[in-house]
């Protein structure tokens, strides 16, 4: 009895473990691991003279600038997730492999134009732009190529 017992306790801590660690399909969400170590900024531009205050105004502008198009090239990538695919190839529908054609493709060219200018403005800023962020670039414009060459 007491065996039942600490295996019940046991299956009772293990379970909301098992649970919270199943995969998922949104590969878009922010995971508690990328906030928790999120990586320093790539970018790494210098910062202007605290007294210029048009050199202030220029440096934050395009921070921002190269934040949204950051955040705009996340969102059109995250348009198209892994069961688009799936959805896409398994539908007989043509006017909805033609819809998902488009979100993708949508999603995709957005993806390319905003990486593009966060990359513009970073060197706007001074700063370098990283092989990471040129790569993500080439990884967006790949899947937009995929996209555009299938047949809805």
């Amino acid at each position: 009895m007491q065996l039942s017992a600490f295996l019940a306790s046991t299956l009772l801590l293990a379970i909301p473990g098992l649970v919270s660690a199943a995969p998922t399909d949104d590969a878009c969400s922010l995971a508690a691991r990328d906030v928790l170590s999120a990586r320093a900024p790539t970018c790494n531009p210098p910062k202007p003279n605290a007294q210029d205050a048009a050199a202030v105004k220029k440096y934050d502008d395009l921070m921002a600038k190269m934040s949204a198009a950051t955040k705009a090239a996340h969102t059109g990538s995250c348009a198209c997730p892994a069961s688009k695919v799936t959805d896409f190839q398994k539908s007989k529908d043509k006017n909805l492999r033609t819809t998902i054609k488009t979100t993708c493709v949508n999603g995709y060219q957005t993806c390319v134009t905003q990486r593009k200018a966060a990359n513009t403005a970073c060197t706007q800023l001074g700063g370098t732009v990283d092989q990471g962020h040129l790569t993500a670039v080439q990884v967006c414009q790949t899947q937009l190529n995929n996209w555009k060459a299938r047949v809805a």
